[in-house]
């Protein structure tokens, strides 16, 4: 799925017309949405570029995660309340169902491949059943202000954990 930006001037729709249209070409039917776009309301790319290059990465480097992996555990430490709600909430919402190990010494994720009836889940490291079924919403579904909010928890965890990460500099190209 594509999705194109563009804003209007004198009354004027701008966007990379040639683009869409490429795009389009490729599917025997396709769905054109316009909505506004109000950045407050919505993650920005920035800050997804910013997630998945410093924390992500620093993380992954540090367990030896996947990146995908390291993404969640994250999302679960630093944005729980964001992040995690319980199946009833699931519905219409982007995102995966997963459940956690509540064993303290393990506390690992994982994903439940079909959504339905899960029965009791065991984990697959240390055989626990004391788990609990959630499911994580999407990054994308956090505003401008919620996803600042998980990036200061972010890194304050990663200075607990003895791996601080910085902060982006929004005037780093100026200092280039």
């Amino acid at each position: 799925m594509s999705k194109f930006r563009g804003k209007t001037q004198n009354n004027q729709p701008l966007a990379d017309w040639k683009a869409i249209y490429a795009d389009c070409r490729k599917h025997e039917q396709f769905l054109i949405e316009v909505r506004k776009y109000d950045p407050a309301k919505e993650i920005s790319n920035q800050q997804i570029k910013y997630w998945h290059a410093v924390p992500i990465e620093e993380f992954a480097n540090y367990t030896g995660y996947s990146k995908w992996k390291s993404e969640q555990w994250l999302k679960r430490e630093c944005g729980e309340q964001y992040f995690m709600h319980e199946l009833k909430e699931e519905e219409n919402r982007r995102g995966i169902v997963m459940f956690e190990c509540l064993n303290q010494h393990c506390r690992d994720l994982f994903v439940i491949p079909k959504r339905g009836d899960h029965g009791v889940l065991i984990c697959p490291q240390c055989l626990s059943d004391n788990t609990r079924l959630f499911f994580m919403a999407s990054k994308t579904e956090l505003s401008t202000k919620d996803f600042n909010v998980v990036l200061e928890n972010t890194y304050d965890f990663m200075a607990s954990i003895n791996r601080p990460i910085q902060a982006p500099d929004k005037h780093w190209r100026e200092n280039q």
